[in-house]
């Protein structure tokens, strides 16, 4: 079963933060691109309209939303560390993961990329 999302990278977008896009290399079904050769289609909007009192929070919704696809990365990477860590041939998922060289990689991977997108998240 393939994914039904739209594949990241998103962003938000730079004329309208309350807009969140997808970014793809290469033109669009209708054949047009941007200068550097990529097409971008909306995701979401965090608004219909306008609300000058709530601008702050909608355009931090709309930062948090575009962080998913690489929230789903660092799912799937701890998802993965810890498959493989309970069929370690060394380690046999037994004990401290970090004691297993072969565990404590991916382990260690998969942090770095959680850490990586939490030190994104908008305050």
């Amino acid at each position: 079963m393939g994914n039904k999302h739209t594949p990241g990278p998103w962003a938000v977008a730079a004329f309208n933060v309350h807009q969140v896009i997808a970014i793809h290399d290469g033109p669009n079904e209708k054949g047009q691109t941007f200068m550097d050769g990529k097409h971008q289609h909306t995701v979401c909007t965090t608004s219909d309209e306008y609300d000058k009192g709530r601008f702050e929070e909608q355009s931090a919704n709309a930062k948090l939303i575009a962080l998913v696809p690489e929230m789903l990365a660092a799912l799937q990477a701890q998802e993965t560390a810890e498959n493989k860590n309970a069929n370690c041939p060394d380690c046999d998922g037994i004990g401290d993961w970090a004691e297993c060289g072969r565990c404590s990689e991916l382990f260690g991977d998969a942090i770095d990329l959680r850490h990586a997108v939490l030190l994104k998240v908008p305050a």
